[in-house]
């Protein structure tokens, strides 16, 4: 019988209703022909204009046969071409597509029906989070989320996520991605997840360069993100590992996050590979002198400055960055010495601290920092010498004179040594000299060249007075030799 109503339906679909109204009858049997109605049912009552009933019918044949769920999908479908506007079909075609392990299905249908409901659309939002709870795995649903529910409702952060997530299950809808992403960052050009996920699909996408400077500007954006920049590039890296503006980036971010250990590393290795000269060098080695500088290591960070320097001479921020180094290193050591457990004791880590302060200029701290005076020997010689200095670095020169002769009369120091004593009778000479008296101060200093003929500041400080000694017996024998070239004046006769 129902082998029959088919051939008659094939032949006279103007028969549909009485077809219908039979196959009903017939559907009420057991076993498969009962089932068989149920299915031709379904097409039946779509012929008759019945598109609820016919989704009515389809839905009954997935109880009774589940594996015919492919069949119930297609009868679905079948109403949806004929009655777009079916909510039963729709809802249908989504049922068994998620039976049917097929959530593209699912998302297709959903997507039917808010083409033609778009005021359905917090319900599709609804529809799509459960259907993404039951399918974590597929990249459809999140991706349809970003594009059809969150973008719409302009909730763009939500969408980000939802385009990562797409992202993240299927690297290959890359350019869908990206798309998205550059919408919501038209819309707010300061989003810091759209700048996510525009980097990372960049980067999928191969387009490395500006992948870097998508989660540059990431880390620029929101602090708190610099740890998702970073995992950007370092996949960037895993691909591409020899990718210079990559590296470089990385080891900025890493000094960011407070791993100058790391940066410097990172820093160090890509300068090894860099051509001297090239701009990137220039930022890699100052980048290298700020992570040394961050671990103390003084000495190395100047040895990448004075590499700088000799790479691109032409620089002229490397001469204050420099001095900035001398500054970070006595800064670092001053620290080191006040929480020495001796610096208030005569003779203890207060010299060493007031050494250091006269290096920098600081003659009034370093007053300070000598603390008491000692008892005798080469402390009290140093305590002296170092409040000698410090006068003569705050423009007293007899103060300091005081003190650096009172230097070299403690017993037991000797110029011919390195030391506190030739250095107590060098500066004694600069304070003569400084007091106007040349003659001493030429005498003191000749001591220590006769000890040290290649102290180096002496043989300066000597070869200026040398100088204007000479100066001062040119000036009257140039006097004399230009009156002696001056006409004689003629010699007056007597006459008468």
């Amino acid at each position: 019988a129902v082998e029959g109503w088919a051939r008659l339906l094939d032949r006279a679909p103007d028969r549909a209703g009485a077809a219908a109204r039979e196959l009903e009858r017939l559907a009420a049997a057991p076993g498969d022909e009962g089932t068989e109605a149920v299915r031709l049912l379904s097409r039946a009552r779509l012929l008759a204009g019945d598109p609820e009933g016919a989704c009515a019918a389809a839905v009954e044949l997935l109880r009774r046969r589940p594996v015919e769920v492919e069949e119930v999908r297609r009868l679905h479908r079948a109403v949806l071409e004929r009655h777009p506007a079916s909510r039963e079909a729709v809802e249908g075609v989504a049922s068994a597509s998620v039976t049917a392990g097929d959530p593209g299905g699912a998302v297709e249908a959903a997507l039917h029906d808010l083409r033609q409901h778009p005021e359905r659309r917090r319900d599709l939002g609804r529809f799509l989070q459960n259907l993404r709870s039951l399918f974590g795995r597929s990249a459809a649903v999140p991706l349809a989320q970003a594009e059809f529910v969150f973008l719409p409702l302009d909730l763009l952060d939500d969408a980000s996520d939802a385009l990562e997530a797409a992202l993240a299950l299927d690297p290959a809808l890359h350019g869908k991605v990206l798309l998205l992403a550059e919408l919501v960052l038209t819309r707010d050009p300061r989003s810091a997840r759209g700048t996510r996920v525009k980097g990372r699909a960049l980067a999928a996408a191969g387009r490395v360069d500006e992948a870097v400077a998508a989660f540059r500007a990431l880390a620029d954006l929101d602090g708190r993100l610099r740890a998702d920049a970073l995992a950007g590039l370092d996949g960037i890296l895993e691909d591409g590992p020899s990718h210079a503006l990559a590296q470089f980036h990385r080891a900025c971010l890493l000094r960011e996050l407070g791993r100058p250990a790391e940066a410097a590393a990172q820093a160090a290795a890509l300068a090894s590979v860099l051509r001297p000269g090239d701009p990137l060098e220039y930022r890699t080695l100052l980048l290298l002198a700020d992570a040394g500088e961050a671990l103390a290591d003084f000495d190395g960070a100047l040895e990448a400055l004075r590499r700088a320097a000799a790479h691109h001479p032409r620089e002229a921020g490397l001469l204050p960055r420099i001095r900035s180094n001398m500054a970070a290193r006595m800064a670092a050591r001053q620290a080191e010495l006040r929480g020495r457990a001796d610096a208030a004791r005569p003779g203890g880590a207060g010299l060493e601290l007031a050494e250091v302060l006269l290096d920098g200029g600081e003659g009034r701290a370093a007053l300070s920092a000598v603390g008491p005076r000692p008892e005798g020997g080469e402390p009290l010689g140093r305590w002296h010498l170092l409040r000698g200095r410090a006068f003569l670095a705050l423009g007293d020169a007899g103060a300091a004179l005081d003190e650096l002769e009172a230097a070299v009369a403690v017993k037991g120091l000797d110029e011919a040594r390195p030391g506190t004593g030739r250095e107590a009778i060098f500066f004694l000479g600069i304070a003569h000299l400084l007091v106007g008296e040349p003659m001493k101060a030429t005498r003191r200093l000749e001591q220590v060249a006769r000890a040290a003929p290649d102290h180096r500041r002496v043989r300066e400080v000597l070869d200026r007075i040398y100088d204007e000694d000479r100066r001062k017996v040119d000036r009257p024998l140039a006097l004399t030799a230009d009156l002696e070239s001056l006409p004689r004046p003629r010699a007056e006769t007597s006459r008468g």
